[in-house]
This record gives C-alpha cells, sequence and structure tokens, in this order.
C-alpha cells in the first residue's frame, strides 16, 4: 500500500484509506453526481465522525462544530456543518463503517494514528475528482479541493493594532525607497512584538537596501514554530534574516555548504527563492519551502488558496463564517 504527503504537507494519504472511502462514495452516489449530492454525502460524513469520534479522527471530539468547505472551480466555495445527523440512515451507517476501515489502515501505517480530518477530507476530495458534474450542461466540473474551513477568531484590540501595523509594513515593502521618517518606522517594526511585523520588516529592509538598518535586521527574533508555523516555516525565516541583513549591508549571503549534494542544493534553492522574494523578483509559489514570505506579503491572497498548511490559521486573516 503506498502513502504520499498531505497538500499542507503535514500528514499523509494512502491508497487503501482512498479506495475504502472512494468506494462508499460511488455506492452512495453513483460514478456522476452534482454538487449539491456531494454535499449532502459530506454531511453524512460529518455526522458518522461524531458517533465516535476519538477513534475515527485525530482530533477527536473538537471536530464537532467545525464546518466542510468544498470548493468547485468558478463557484463559491460550499460550508457544510459538522454536526449529528437528524435521524441515523443508511448513509450515515456505511459511511461509519468506512472511516473505521480507513482509521484502522491509518493505525497500521507509520502514523499509528488515527487519521486526521484534513487527511480524511483530502481523500474524499482525490476520489471525487472526474466524478463531479453539472447537472443542467451535464458537463464534467472541476473540483479544487475539501478541506477543513478555517474558522475566524475573534480579534482583540490587541491583535487589531498588530494587523493594522502589519499592514502598514506591508505598504513600506512595496513603496519606492523610503526616506529618513519612514526609514524610522521599519526600524520600530524589526523590534515589534508582532513577528509578523517584524519579518515583513525584514523584507522592506533588504529590499530598499537600508545599511544603516543591516545589523538590527541581523538581530531580529524568528518566531517559534509555536507561533503557528512548521519546521520549513520557520527555515524560511531564518534564511530570510540572514538574507536580509547581507543584501541591506550591500553584500550576499554565503552560499550555504553541506557534505551532503542534496541537502546543499535544497538550502541554496531556499537561499535563491528568499533572495528572489528580498529583491521583488518573484514570490515562492503555493508548496515551495519560503512560501510562508508571499503569505507574509500578501496575507489576503494567501488565505483564498486552495491548499494551506493548517498552522497558519493562527495569524493568517480568514472569511467570515456564513450562520448556520
Amino acid at each position: 500500500m503506498g502513502w504520499w504527503a498531505s497538500e499542507d504537507g503535514a500528514g499523509q494519504i494512502g491508497d487503501r484509506p482512498a479506495d475504502i472511502l472512494g468506494t462508499a462514495l460511488t455506492e452512495a452516489l453513483g460514478e456522476r453526481f452534482d454538487p449539491d449530492l456531494l454535499a449532502g454525502f459530506l454531511a453524512g460524513l460529518g455526522a458518522a465522525l461524531l458517533r465516535n469520534p476519538a477513534a475515527l479522527v485525530a482530533e477527536g471530539p473538537a471536530v464537532a462544530g467545525q464546518r466542510i468547505e468544498m470548493q468547485v472551480e468558478g463557484q463559491a466555495p460550499v460550508e457544510v456543518p459538522i454536526r449529528p445527523a437528524v435521524a441515523w440512515s443508511g448513509l450515515e451507517r456505511s459511511l461509519f463503517d468506512a472511516l473505521e476501515a480507513a482509521a484502522f489502515q491509518y493505525q497500521l501505517s507509520g502514523v499509528a494514528r488515527p487519521p486526521r480530518l484534513a487527511e480524511l477530507l483530502e481523500t474524499v476530495g482525490f476520489v471525487a475528482r472526474g466524478h463531479l458534474y453539472d447537472p443542467e450542461t451535464g458537463a464534467v466540473l472541476v473540483l479544487r479541493g475539501i478541506r477543513p474551513a478555517r474558522r475566524r477568531q475573534r480579534q482583540g484590540p490587541a491583535r487589531v493594532a498588530a494587523d493594522l501595523r502589519w499592514a502598514s509594513m506591508r505598504a513600506l515593502l512595496q513603496a519606492p525607497r523610503p526616506d529618513a521618517e519612514l526609514a524610522e518606522m521599519l526600524a520600530a517594526g524589526l523590534e515589534d512584538a508582532d513577528w509578523r511585523v517584524r519579518m515583513v520588516a525584514l523584507l522592506a529592509v533588504g529590499r530598499h537596501r537600508l545599511a544603516a538598518l543591516a545589523d538590527r535586521a541581523a538581530r531580529v527574533a524568528v518566531p517559534p514554530e509555536t507561533a503557528g508555523l512548521r519546521e520549513v516555516d520557520r527555515r524560511a525565516l531564518l534564511a530570510l534574516r540572514d538574507c536580509a541583513a547581507a543584501v541591506a549591508a550591500g553584500g550576499e549571503p554565503d552560499p550555504p555548504a553541506h557534505p551532503d549534494a542534496a541537502v546543499q542544493a535544497r538550502r541554496m534553492a531556499l537561499r535563491d527563492a528568499v533572495l528572489a522574494a528580498i529583491h521583488g523578483e518573484a514570490w515562492p509559489a503555493p508548496g515551495d519551502a519560503a512560501q510562508v514570505l508571499r503569505a507574509l506579503a500578501d496575507p489576503h491572497g494567501a488565505a483564498a488558496e486552495a491548499a494551506l498548511p493548517e498552522p497558519w490559521a493562527r495569524w493568517l486573516p480568514a472569511a467570515p463564517e456564513p450562520p448556520l
């Protein structure tokens, strides 16, 4: 049985769970189905999860009340709440059996845990592609993905103020070379309490080649993974600090060295991607090791992307949830 990395890079998807959920999907809906039928299937899936969430999903009972987002190309996203079924039907029973079988496969795999909700939904999206159609035209629809909907967190005054400072730093990043007053704002940004502000200030100090701030840039605090980052994101931010300080001082960071050629190539690719972002030449694409830099510079654009790392929900903006 084969396994591969999930879209967000934080989990894995397996052939056998895909077979199990794919069979449950086509047995319930047939070989062709429209978005409304698929949304009903997802509602049944959520209800089945709640029968024994501790055994079926890694998040356990915390999945109750979450929403499933389905994105079809050319259509507005559809959100389906995870809540108990009004009446337990054959669909929920068959989905419960399928979820038990899929969870068993995850327990047998190297992770030895139930699947995360994101892994289950990505698997359903994987097996549903090619089956979705427009009932009016008969045309095949492109399913962009099925994933947990991002929660909108209530923001207190401190978070609102930090978001405004973050927006100010992004404006300075895009501005022409700043004058003395704006350079002072960037200097303050390098020491801001909010890490997002500090990281965008680093980008701006490097892009504008502010030599007077190079030493401060080299000492900027890089956030820990607990701030809503993956290990790969933190490596990218450490590289940003080194590269921004070097560029601001009028030079370039030293090429990375490592005895393993493959490791050295990955580090060189990360360095080059960070430098391209600093110079304004190109932003890392979704899935790249330095993707977090684009999200920091264009958070609203990043939030609209089909697949985002789950930890980023702690600091990226999110659209308001629709009412139940």
